[in-house]
């Protein structure tokens, strides 16, 4: 399968992947970037480094671990469908079954920061909540994690299926994808969300509620003493370089306290010049790049 072939599948429900970010307890993906995937306002993600060496080491992570165990993985079943809940999907490293029913996922990180003892179930929140949804789309009891971390240090963990855990991310996602269906946007998490959001204004006033205008007159406190910090930050550099001069680097007690070091010259386009030269060849290639909003205190 292709990887547009993939992405589109994914479009059209819920993957392991996913199951942390839609509950909203993911550190790489909040709720409102995974909304906007799947209902195609943002695009899909295409790996990173780190999802790249992953997918290269996965064969070496599942032969070791058929070397250690002596069980038989397959995989290459595609994208497979709840039978209930046809959103819930699961594209599986492997599944085992001789025997038991067990789900198989490789993994690789950089070192052991929020892994626990081998062979238990002290995995990271994410892969824990990963491997849950697999076993509730494959209908098995357990699942291995394989991890190979730092390059040399393979461990296997267990994981037991929970009714409790698979009744709450059975709810928790079907409220996320009711809300995809419904185009109904969870709410922002951050800042950047919040203005990405509603990056488009209309012409209508709110009346800010007793909370938020607190919040307002906190902002122009915080903004005011912000600056006098700016200023006072300013006065203090100035002073140091105006000691240093064209030194590069400046000393405590011997010590290295302050460097300002000369940066290598950089060849960057000069889009006025060529404006200038070729305005009719410029004037192909421009595009209209829409208003951004300006966030402005009146107190």
């Amino acid at each position: 399968m292709n990887d547009s072939a993939f992405h589109a599948i994914r479009a059209t429900g819920i993957g392991g992947s996913d199951a942390a970010p839609a509950l909203g307890l993911s550190p790489w993906k909040s709720p409102l970037q995974l909304y906007q995937e799947k209902v195609g306002e943002a695009p899909q993600f295409e790996g990173n480094e780190a999802t790249r060496f992953g997918t290269l080491l996965e064969p070496i992570v599942r032969e070791e671990y058929v070397r250690r165990t002596g069980r038989n993985v397959i995989f290459g079943q595609g994208v497979i469908r709840d039978l209930e809940r046809p959103w819930m999907l699961a594209h599986l490293d492997g599944l085992c079954d001789d025997g038991d029913r067990r789900v198989f996922e490789a993994k690789t990180a950089r070192d052991d920061r929020h892994w626990g003892e081998p062979g238990t179930d002290e995995v990271p929140q994410a892969y824990l909540l990963q491997v849950t949804h697999y076993m509730i789309v494959a209908r098995a009891e357990v699942a291995d994690i394989a991890v190979l971390i730092g390059g040399s240090d393979f461990r296997i963990y267990t994981v037991q299926r929970d009714a409790q855990l698979c009744d709450l991310i059975i709810a928790g996602e079907a409220a996320f994808w009711d809300a995809v269906q419904r185009r109904e946007p969870p709410p922002p998490t951050t800042l950047a969300e919040i203005n990405l959001r509603w990056r488009n204004a209309r012409p209508v006033a709110v009346e800010l509620p007793p909370n938020v205008a607190k919040a307002c007159e906190r902002l122009r406190e915080i903004k005011d003493a912000a600056a006098e910090l700016d200023a006072e930050a300013e006065r203090c550099e100035s002073l140091v370089k105006m000691e240093m001069r064209d030194a590069d680097t400046a000393t405590i007690d011997g010590v290295p306290a302050v460097t300002w070091k000369q940066a290598k010259p950089a060849r960057v386009f000069d889009a006025k010049a060529f404006r200038e030269a070729r305005p009719e060849i410029a004037r192909e290639y421009e595009v209209e790049k829409p208003g951004s909003r300006r966030f402005l205190l009146k107190l």
